[in-house]
């Protein structure tokens, strides 16, 4: 019995293993990328060492981004960009989102929303008087 031409167009286990593969290899580049970009750098190093932020949640004891939760990176009218982060503190663990913008050049950080495990919602705004 000849095989019909209709069969070669099913996907075989070798599409499903290449595409996994190659959705491995996209995340992890992905994932690289954004742990070395300078809006992320910036972000977690404001978290890490900010005062009023430090006065909202304790002493910052370990940083850990969620790259699941998503994040945005936009370079358009001067770029801006969101992070979520878990934040383990001397007072339990806080899950943070920041939104940076850029101006002159540099990230700076605009708002930082607190989620708190109870419950409680927390937003820090910076003021920046350049942009």
């Amino acid at each position: 019995m000849p095989l019909k031409p209709w069969l070669w167009l099913l996907p075989k286990r070798r599409h499903f293993i290449v595409l996994a593969i190659f959705v491995s290899l996209l995340l992890i580049a992905m994932y690289v990328f954004v742990k070395n970009s300078g809006e992320y750098k910036e972000a977690e190093q404001f978290i890490a060492h900010d005062q009023q932020v430090a006065k909202v949640i304790g002493k910052v004891q370990r940083v850990d981004f969620k790259f699941w939760r998503g994040f945005e990176h936009i370079e358009s009218n001067g770029g801006h960009a969101r992070y979520w982060f878990d934040v383990t503190t001397d007072q339990g663990v806080f899950s943070m989102q920041v939104y940076l913008r850029k101006c002159d050049g540099r990230w700076q950080v605009k708002t930082v929303d607190i989620h708190a495990r109870t419950g409680i919602k927390t937003s820090i705004s910076f003021d920046h008087t350049t942009c």
